[in-house]
């Protein structure tokens, strides 16, 4: 039986091995097999710039012989040392052209002086990827980019004194006679909206006309609240909040990890036990809590918003609750469930409408908003606005439609109402809580009424708790 032949290599040293493991470890410390290596490494590094330089050079013969037969038609043969535009010049490296024109390098010499002072000469060595110029900026693939949002296309200006049509005059004098209305339609903006009123004119303020892009992006407004004297208000000073806060943020029952905290309270460098004696803790806890300052009673009906012109009502709840015909009281029998804090719903109108910050953002002329991105496509309707939407357009169109108060001439607008509540508690150090409701103008934007420094909502009530039997 024939064997196969054992394996076996012999190293440029001249050890032999049978066992491919071995001669793997030996070549890692083998001297010569490092020293042969090495040496190849170099020839072909010397192959590979050698081919390289005759790349090199034959672009920049090329280039050369290009530039010259393009400007000798342009330049007189009296002048052969400006066959090269300082421009070009400019660009043309000594290394490249050197072995090629050297009437080149002495234009570049004599006339600017230094070549490439502005910029790094060509090396052979680096490669076309190295050598190339880098842009500074990059502009991101197209799916990538973030497109801004734009304001509404602006609406063209109303006719100046507009003429009502001419009425033949009616024998029946029960027949209302309405103007004529008709489809307007803005011009698109930049995404393709547009506009369509159903009216006799366009009107004649626009809200969106002072709209900024500030005002359609989640933005800061740029103005900060100015800090309150005292920044550790109600306590007096640093060290009797950091001992507070301690004591109410590190639950009622102390264990290891509080006790530590307090050590990192009192050993704080800024820690001063005498501003910590003289702290009244019994009033500052009343504060915190919403209690009286004093001890004293305030009074129910001192928490509502005192801002206003003192319009808040006072209503007392009454419930009826049916009893059985077998008890000592039968029938119906009145109760007193609390008092209800509110203000009235037209004084609160009255006063966002006058109000100068808010009014020039309403819109008391609904329109129907569509996309039409270029104008062979169908325009598609679109919701975004409680004024734009088809309850608030019919119920507008209805107004206009019914007859007028009897020697009333003012536009009749329509003003859509929004109701939010929610429980809201007072304080983190005890259980005082109110329940507000709030109320928002549908007629200003979304924009508006979700950005808290523009102040669109109003407090007009406040729920009562119910309170538990005792």
């Amino acid at each position: 039986m024939d064997l196969p032949p054992a394996w076996s290599q012999i190293c440029p040293c001249g050890r032999t091995f049978s066992v491919p493991q071995a001669y793997t470890y030996h070549k890692r410390s083998c001297e010569k097999t490092k020293k042969r290596l090495s040496g190849a490494l170099e020839k072909a590094k010397e192959i590979w710039r050698a081919k390289k330089r005759q790349k090199v050079d034959k672009l920049a013969a090329n280039e050369a012989l290009a530039l010259r037969s393009s400007d000798t038609n342009a330049i007189p043969e009296s002048s052969p040392t400006d066959s090269v535009p300082t421009a070009v010049a400019q660009n043309v490296t000594v290394s490249s052209y050197s072995n090629i024109f050297p009437c080149y390098i002495e234009y570049l010499t004599f006339n600017q002086g230094t070549v490439n002072s502005g910029s790094a000469p060509m090396d052979i060595d680096r490669s076309i990827a190295e050598r190339r110029v880098r842009r500074e900026h990059r502009q991101l693939p197209k799916r990538y980019r973030d497109i801004l949002p734009d304001p509404p296309a602006a609406l063209p200006m109303p006719p100046q004194s507009p003429q009502p049509p001419h009425v033949e005059p009616m024998v029946t004098s029960s027949l209302v006679l309405l103007p004529v209305r008709k489809i307007l339609k803005s011009t698109r903006n930049a995404f393709g909206l547009f506009r369509q009123y159903y009216a006799t004119h366009f009107p004649e303020r626009d809200p969106d006309e002072n709209l900024t892009l500030e005002d359609l992006m989640d933005t800061n407004s740029g103005i900060s609240p100015q800090p309150p004297m005292n920044s550790y208000h109600p306590y007096p000073n640093r060290s009797s909040f950091l001992l507070g806060e301690w004591y109410w943020n590190d639950g009622s029952k102390k264990s290891q990890s509080s006790f530590k905290n307090l050590v990192e309270v009192v050993g704080d460098p800024a820690f001063r036990p005498e501003d910590v004696a003289v702290t009244n803790w019994k009033c500052i806890d009343a504060q915190l809590g919403g209690e009286p300052r004093d001890g004293g009673d305030e009074g129910e009906g001192s928490w509502e918003d005192e801002a206003v012109d003192g319009d808040w009502v006072e209503t007392s709840i009454k419930i009826k609750v049916p009893f059985h015909k077998r008890t000592l009281h039968p029938g119906q029998e009145e109760f007193e469930a609390g008092v209800f804090y509110h203000r009235k719903l037209v004084s609160v109108i009255r006063e966002k409408i006058s109000r100068s910050s808010s009014f020039p953002h309403l819109h008391l002329e609904p329109f129907e908003l569509y996309c039409q991105p270029n104008g062979t496509a169908e325009p598609v309707r679109v919701h975004g606005e409680l004024y734009s939407s088809t309850a608030f357009i019919d119920a507008h169109h209805d107004l206009q439609s019914s007859p007028k108060e009897p020697g009333c001439d003012l536009p009749r607008v329509i003003v859509a109402l929004m109701f939010a509540s929610d429980g809201t508690q007072l304080t983190a150090f005890s259980s005082a809580k109110l329940w507000p409701l709030y109320l928002w103008i549908g007629n200003e934007s979304k924009y508006r009424r979700t950005k808290p420094s523009c102040g669109a909502f109003e407090h007009i009530a406040y729920f009562e708790s119910v309170s538990k039997a005792s």
